[in-house]
């Protein structure tokens, strides 16, 4: 199931499926492209709309999807490594679901949720492997931030 699958879209937007179907004109790459559009714009707006954020931090993170569509779209390292960093993406994804699920009872519990979840670190780490190579790597990895 999709976002844009879930019965309240549905209802707020019953003809958005044969709509972006009919936009694609047959072409299923376009039409993966269109969906998952649809379905993350819908997502996100509804995710900032229920936010309840200060005017400020909301232009913040619209400024954040911004540079971070920039360089999904024209970092020439990213495209060069996309397979490699799109496996990142999705095992920090995981991790976030993972950590949600995990019991939290225990300072230690929490602890290791909060490990779990955070893969930022780990993306970094990958990065700098890709580009620097293992020392760096290592290097960058003893560093508290």
């Amino acid at each position: 199931m999709d976002y844009m699958d879930r019965p309240t879209e549905v209802e707020k937007h019953p003809d958005a499926r044969s709509f972006i179907r009919d936009a694609a004109g047959g072409d299923g790459d376009v039409l993966a492209l269109l969906w998952s559009f649809w379905n993350f714009t819908h997502m996100l707006d509804d995710l900032l709309d229920e936010s309840g954020w200060e005017d400020e931090k909301l232009c913040l993170a619209y400024k954040a999807i911004h540079d971070w569509h920039l360089q999904l779209l024209f970092n020439p390292f990213l495209l060069e490594n996309s397979r490699s960093i799109f496996t990142m993406l999705v095992q920090m994804l995981d991790r976030d679901l993972a950590a949600k699920d995990m019991p939290k009872e225990s300072e230690r519990e929490k602890g290791l949720a909060e490990a779990v979840r955070c893969a930022d670190i780990d993306f970094v780490n990958n990065i700098v492997y890709l580009k620097r190579g293992w020392e760096m790597m290592r290097a960058l990895s003893e560093r508290k931030y």
